[in-house]
């Protein structure tokens, strides 16, 4: 097996994208959201299909997904309301990422 082989560019490029999702995921709203995510997953009785699976089984999802949730918003909490990244920072970080 060979090694990955990155030119300077592309190991700047990949600095910059681990550093902008390090950010974001630093965030009480990044993990607000991804609570919400995870809620939205949810079965939705006449308007999702739901193949072979049974009551039963729908409902064990959902639990799951609303334990998920409900962690997702613990880590949010343990945020606070945090600083926003400064525009110049941002943008630094986000030079040739998108």
């Amino acid at each position: 097996m060979t090694g990955l082989s990155l030119d300077a560019d592309q190991l700047e490029h990949f600095a910059c994208r681990v550093l902008a999702d390090v950010l974001s995921e630093a965030t009480a709203d990044y993990w607000q959201a991804r609570a919400q995510r995870f809620l939205d997953a949810r079965h939705r009785p006449g308007i999702d299909f739901a193949g072979r699976a049974s009551q039963a089984d729908l409902e064990s999802r959902a639990r799951r997904l609303e334990a998920t949730a409900a962690a997702c918003r613990a880590r949010a909490s343990l945020e606070g309301p945090g600083l926003p990244v400064p525009p110049i920072v941002a943008a630094e970080l986000l030079r040739g990422v998108v």
